[in-house]
């Protein structure tokens, strides 16, 4: 697979959950999209991370999923097309490598809005979130 463009997912999360089976990589330095697995449809089973993750979006997972928040996007939120929304990637990329990285979601608010040809919904709970993300 050929890389087409890299982008920066940080993920915010304070539940301990699996961290599947994602590349790590410290220094910033990024794999080729052929070295990652694929993007998890949504960031929840991140919540907990401690590193650096690296995954791939592919243009199935860049152009599905539900969008919360405006960046920072809730956990629940595609982690590929909260990319595209906040203009770190574009609909028309393919096999991006994104980096994940863990912090602390205390305090995050999630608006709706419209970026980038994407809608995103807003998120009001009493409860905390578990997690959440924004892309750089």
């Amino acid at each position: 697979m050929k890389l087409s463009h890299a982008t920066r997912v940080t993920l915010m999360g304070s539940a301990a959950s699996a961290l599947l089976a994602l590349s790590a990589c410290g220094g910033g330095s990024k794999p080729a999209a052929s070295e990652v697995e694929t993007c998890p449809s949504n960031s929840t089973e991140l919540d907990g991370a401690t590193e650096v993750l690296h995954c791939s979006c592919s243009s199935i997972g860049i152009g599905s999923g539900v969008v919360f928040g405006s960046g920072p996007y809730l956990s629940g939120s595609s982690i590929c097309r909260s990319a595209v929304h906040a203009g770190a990637i574009s609909e028309d990329d393919d096999n991006v490598v994104v980096s994940v990285t863990p912090v602390d979601p205390a305090g995050v608010e999630f608006p709706a809005s419209e970026a980038n040809g994407v809608s995103s919904s807003e998120y009001i709970s009493s409860s905390p979130a578990s997690g959440a993300f924004n892309v750089e």
